[in-house]
């Protein structure tokens, strides 16, 4: 039996690459996914990369493939950690089971960490085989991205309770308005985390030479679907929508609409609320049936959304640490700005043992210092599951819930409390959240 080969991506590959796209996923044959296409989003994400794309190749045909992302997620306030985005893991179906897109998993993990990658994260269905080789190579459930769906009584819910604003004027996106609304995005993410970073150069490619709806399909960009909203002549926010009967190659019924992103700058909530009315009232008059939108799951938008049904969908945010020594490192300026910010709930004095499946970090804290550094007596060994840990770095599970669901444990040390305490503050809770847009 012929031995399968796993490498990255050599000059020519794009021919096989596309062929095994287009048979596993109609998305991209209905895009009119071609080599040249395909090679192209080297020009329209700034983290698709040539070098990133890897490959099976059986007698000589190429029968796999996957596509490493390269994405600056948020972890915390100001951090951002490099991650090696999972996309496009398929199969020629003659050549399926014979653990091809395992092999082709770990190649993506090996590269991570060559990459310098400290994650490798992914979107995908929970459940499934994808789910469980995901798994089987260490990739943990993180997180099920709520979405919202809005029928047009529901939608005309949302219009009244958002009537009514004074002092806010919208428009239409226009040329040089970009760095302005790039910085909105910056200020407007500060409490989530999952949160892509985006260059202008990002924001231009994506959001107005071209109209994307995901980071591998677009179309021409129409300002009609951008509205930009201003108090007293300065920018405050914007809405990006989608309307489908619009669109030449529509992935969803021309009766719906989507709401891709709405932002508002800090302070200026009534800018949002009369972002949401003119982004209903458009949905409304384009005959639109159906609305759906991803949104914080905070209590801003929520109570604004409050009508529209809320799903937890059958996808799931999994993550993969590849170099649990440099994340830690990458999160040590964040770890001691928390813990210098409630210093009086801090242990004065203490060490542990950060113990995952992803490997173990000495540490030591000392007031509002924390150092990686083994201590000679030190026999206190904190370990976590490894869904639990991503869920912490992402700060959607604190230590304190994962010790009352015997998702973690501390051993060896009588000052429990102090280091259930000191994890609590090191990894506070947070919102996750990424925009459609930035999805991989």
């Amino acid at each position: 039996m012929s031995q399968v080969v796993f490498r990255r991506y050599a000059p020519g590959d794009e021919e096989g690459i596309v062929k095994v796209m287009n048979e596993a996923f109609s998305t991209f044959k209905n895009f009119g996914l071609t080599p040249e296409v395909w090679k192209s989003y080297t020009e329209v994400d700034e983290g698709f990369k040539l070098e990133n794309a890897l490959v099976a190749e059986l007698e000589h045909q190429i029968v796999g493939h996957v596509q490493l992302v390269e994405r600056d997620l948020k972890i915390g306030e100001k951090t951002f950690i490099k991650n090696g985005g999972i996309a496009n893991v398929c199969t020629l179906p003659e050549a399926r089971g014979r653990g091809i897109s395992t092999g082709l998993m770990k190649l993506a993990i090996e590269i991570s960490k060559t990459n310098g990658y400290p994650m490798s994260t992914l979107f995908t269905g929970y459940g499934g085989v994808a789910h469980r080789v995901y798994r089987s190579v260490g990739y943990a459930d993180t997180y099920f991205p709520p979405y919202f769906v809005g029928s047009v009584e529901e939608m005309k819910s949302v219009q009244e309770r958002t009537k009514g604003v004074e002092g806010v004027k919208v428009r239409e996106f226009k040329d040089g308005d970009e760095a302005e609304l790039l910085d909105i995005y910056e200020l407007s993410s500060s409490y989530y985390t999952g949160i892509v970073r985006r260059t202008e150069k990002y924001w231009r490619k994506k959001l107005t030479e071209r109209s994307s709806t995901h980071s591998f399909f677009f179309e021409k960009f129409d300002p009609y679907e951008v509205i930009v909203a201003e108090e007293d002549g300065e920018i405050t926010g914007y809405s990006y929508l989608t309307f489908w009967k619009r669109k030449e190659k529509p992935f969803r019924s021309a009766e719906n609409g989507s709401i891709r992103e709405v932002v508002f700058k800090p302070g200026h909530y009534k800018t949002f609320l009369k972002l949401v009315n003119e982004s209903i009232n458009r949905m409304l008059l384009e005959g639109v049936k159906t609305l759906d939108l991803s949104i914080p799951f905070d209590q801003d938008y929520l109570t604004v959304f409050d009508d529209l049904k809320v799903f937890v969908t059958e996808g799931i945010f999994m993550t993969n640490i590849t170099n649990m020594n440099l994340l830690i490192n990458s999160m040590m300026e964040e770890f001691s700005d928390r813990l210098s910010s409630d210093i009086e709930g801090v242990a004065s004095n203490v060490s542990f043992k950060l113990k995952t499946l992803y490997g173990s970090v000495p540490m030591r804290v000392r007031g509002g210092e924390v150092q990686i550094k083994e201590e000679k007596n030190n026999e206190a060994e904190v370990e976590i599951n490894y869904h639990s840990f991503t869920r912490m770095i992402f700060g959607i599970e604190t230590f304190s819930e994962a010790m009352a669901s015997e998702k973690a444990k501390i051993k060896g040390t009588e000052n429990i409390q102090q280091i259930v305490n000191t994890l609590d503050i090191m990894f506070p809770q947070r919102v996750w959240h990424i925009w459609p847009i930035d999805h991989w």
